[in-house]
């Protein structure tokens, strides 16, 4: 899909409104800062991406349970998660498929320890939570964003799946990189990323009228 500047800049007019850059701002504060320094650290990391990012679609809150499972599962895989993150390449490297993602399966295999029988839920919550983590190089992949390019998430989500979904991301900021310095300007600083700025335009096309799909709604 293809945003004219015009429809770009209203989508992320959209977006930047005041309760939802709040809320951008308190995530970078909780999860700006790498992987929490203990389980209770990562506990209050993951309530956040859960109850108030997102992660957690479902009535009421992240069974704690799973909270600390998740904690635990991460916490024993440390060690090479944190080599993983010191080895990450950069967002061109895992478009072309040079650089695998592989290394972050443990990450992934922590998310699986919500057991809430969805591996959407999963891998998406394991997507935001890795994009925080090195927002320069992956992006978020949820269904709506994914939608919009092609790629919806599927209900047996992994790894390769993302890899798919940074190629398709990677070929829409191409497409779009000489609107990239009107957008800039007007987000004036508030995304932490490239990848966060296209991810505000796509979440919020509707207000651009294109469809979840990525067509354009009928005037």
């Amino acid at each position: 899909m293809r945003f004219s500047q015009t429809e770009a800049l209203t989508a992320l007019t959209r977006y930047n409104r005041p309760e939802v850059a709040e809320i951008d701002r308190r995530a970078k504060r909780i999860l700006g800062s790498g992987i929490g320094s203990d389980p209770s650290c990562l506990v209050r990391q993951l309530c956040f991406l859960f109850n108030d990012y997102g992660a957690w679609t479902r009535s009421g809150n992240v069974p704690s349970s799973s909270v600390w499972a998740i904690a635990n599962e991460i916490e024993r895989n440390r060690a090479d998660l944190e080599i993983a993150l010191r080895g990450t390449g950069n967002f061109s490297a895992y478009a072309n498929g040079t650089r695998s993602l592989e290394p972050f399966r443990p990450l992934l295999d922590g998310f699986r320890q919500l057991d809430q029988g969805c591996t959407r839920l999963e891998y998406t919550a394991f997507s935001k939570y890795l994009h925080h983590l090195k927002p320069e190089a992956f992006p978020i992949h949820g269904n709506w964003v994914g939608a919009a390019l092609g790629h919806p998430v599927g209900p047996g989500a992994d790894l390769c799946e993302l890899q798919a979904f940074i190629k398709t991301l990677d070929e829409f900021a191409q497409a779009h990189a000489s609107i990239l310095p009107a957008l800039e300007a007007a987000d004036q600083g508030q995304s932490w990323s490239r990848l966060k700025l296209f991810d505000k335009i796509l979440l919020c096309r509707s207000a651009a009228g294109i469809s979840k799909s990525g067509k354009r709604d009928a005037a």
